[in-house]
């Protein structure tokens, strides 16, 4: 992959496991989670779940939802890489690599087709978020969530300690 040469799985009994070997992300640890929830809310909720798992994370999704799957790593996981394998081991397999963000604007000029296996890259253990990122997080989400189920969402996604984004949380609440 490093050097631009094709990487092609040979036909096997899964779709998963042959686009792990396929995608070039770390093998050693992963983790298949199925299918992702179809509604907005279910799916962010799952992948705010996994968020911090130190594997790389594999998912069946549809041609239909990947644009909206994508919208929402970009919002819960930054700049991970990703990998999109279709239509593996068939004539119009493709594999396609990248950030959630570069996928999306791709995917948007091209929509895609077929059986996707959707693989994203372990977490590389540092803060996502800055600081304003994380007060413009809970000032959305304070309203409706409460301040601890708030803090608790945000630093999942975020990359923070919960007790940190918690105190931040509660500055935002005094003022």
């Amino acid at each position: 992959i490093e050097e631009g040469l094709a990487t092609i799985p040979i036909p096997g009994a899964s779709a998963p496991l042959t686009a792990l070997i396929a995608s070039g992300l770390p093998p050693d640890k992963f983790m298949y989670l199925g299918f992702l929830p179809p509604k907005q809310m279910a799916r962010q909720t799952v992948l705010n779940e996994v968020v911090h798992i130190p594997a790389t994370l594999i998912f069946f999704e549809t041609a239909k939802r990947i644009e909206k799957t994508l919208a929402d790593l970009v919002d819960i996981m930054g700049d991970r890489q990703i990998v999109i394998a279709r239509e593996l081991t068939k004539k119009y397999e493709e594999i396609l690599r990248g950030t959630a963000e570069k996928l999306l604007a791709q995917i948007e000029q091209s929509p895609l087709r077929g059986e996707i296996v959707l693989l994203i890259g372990p977490p590389d253990g540092q803060s996502i978020w800055s600081e304003e990122q994380v007060k413009s997080g809970l000032a959305q989400l304070i309203a409706s969530e409460g301040v601890k189920q708030a803090a608790g969402i945000i630093a999942k996604q975020a990359g923070w300690k919960k007790r940190d984004v918690y105190k931040i949380a509660l500055d935002m609440k005094d003022e």
